[in-house]
């Protein structure tokens, strides 16, 4: 029973509900099968150092929720497949915006039907994030977490010392990442993320011969956002421009006078509406006088022959989903697919 029970001294969750969420974590996970015999309480308590009453009261849980039976004279073991139970995961969110919605809505969907899925939104705070994983340790048999934080300056963050300690707390197999990864967190832990450098750059790569036309590209990244966007965006398309030898800027919002033969990247909703309706002052027409790729799809853009550049949102949720479904998952980061799709816009 060594390998199963993980009780951790220094931890702020009462061991008698760590005892409880090892086990039935391993239950789930198939490490404990049915008819498998676990120690006694007399067993439990010496092996671990724990009192007899913490073990009673985490088996007196335990058999409640139908994990565990005992046999008069024989122990106490797992109980029939019928009565386990219900596997409960925390979906942690930076925000919830049309993008997060769809991600929720596709993983909810493709999870199997016995899971149950709570989500937090934390709204890039980091004490927020902090304080809610250490008010539910122990309460969830997964984790699933989408890392987007902010500092001080309102610059965009993947993790920090704080957030590295909280998550220790957690164990390993319980924990999964979406979107993002927290820097030294690669390699044992689930995760479907983006790689926001690298796809900025395949992404326009992909469309180069029509970006020729225009004398010059433009990213127009906001910055001071309450919700900040990751740096590796302006990194990616710097290199971009630079290896392909195209004029370029980037700007916090867009010049009031648009230029003609200029192809616009653009991150937020707002300056996209904001660029059209300058182009329709002046009369200019995207995909004509200038060209307009925006980031991430939706409905809108189709019907209004918008350019994008999107990752995979709906492998994004399968994906995720199947980091639950699968207990026996080989633990490795992935990347998500990215796409460029062109419409009449560039």
């Amino acid at each position: 029973m060594k390998e199963f029970i993980r009780i951790d001294p220094r931890s702020q969750v009462p061991k008698y509900s760590q005892i409880v969420a090892a086990i039935i974590d391993d239950v789930l996970r198939r490490k404990l099968k049915e008819g498998e015999r676990i120690p006694s309480i007399n067993d439990l308590s010496e092996q671990y150092d724990v009192s007899r009453d913490t073990v009673e009261k985490a088996y007196g849980l335990l058999r409640k929720k139908g994990v565990i039976e005992s046999k008069k004279r024989r122990g106490f073991f797992i109980a029939k497949p019928s009565l386990k139970v219900r596997p409960k995961v925390l979906l942690m969110l930076n925000k919830f915006s049309d993008y997060e919605l769809k991600v929720f809505n596709t993983l909810v969907t493709s999870l199997n039907k016995d899971v149950q899925v709570d989500f937090f939104v934390y709204h890039y705070d980091v004490d927020l994030f902090v304080n809610h994983i250490l008010s539910c340790a122990g309460r969830y048999d997964y984790y699933l977490i989408m890392p987007h934080f902010k500092d001080h300056c309102l610059r965009h963050q993947s993790g920090n010392k704080k957030i590295d300690w909280v998550l220790n707390k957690i164990p390993r197999e319980k924990i999964g990442f979406l979107d993002n990864l927290i820097p030294g967190w690669e390699g044992h832990w689930d995760a479907v993320v983006q790689d926001f450098k690298t796809d900025i750059s395949a992404a326009l790569k992909q469309t180069i011969e029509k970006l020729r036309k225009y004398k010059k590209i433009v990213l127009v990244f906001p910055d001071n956002l309450p919700y900040p966007y990751p740096e590796e965006i302006k990194t990616g398309f710097r290199k971009f421009c630079l290896d392909f030898q195209f004029d370029f800027e980037v700007v916090d919002v867009p010049h009031p006078a648009i230029e003609e033969g200029t192809a616009y990247v653009i991150i937020e909703e707002k300056d996209l509406v904001r660029i059209n309706g300058l182009a329709k002052k002046r009369n200019i027409r995207p995909g004509n006088g200038i060209g307009i790729i925006s980031y991430n799809d939706s409905p809108l853009k189709k019907m209004s022959g918008i350019s994008v550049i999107t990752t995979d949102v709906r492998q994004m949720g399968e994906s995720g989903a199947s980091l639950i479904n699968s207990p026996d998952f080989n633990r490795a980061t992935c990347k998500n697919p990215f796409h460029f799709i062109e419409r009449e816009s560039l």
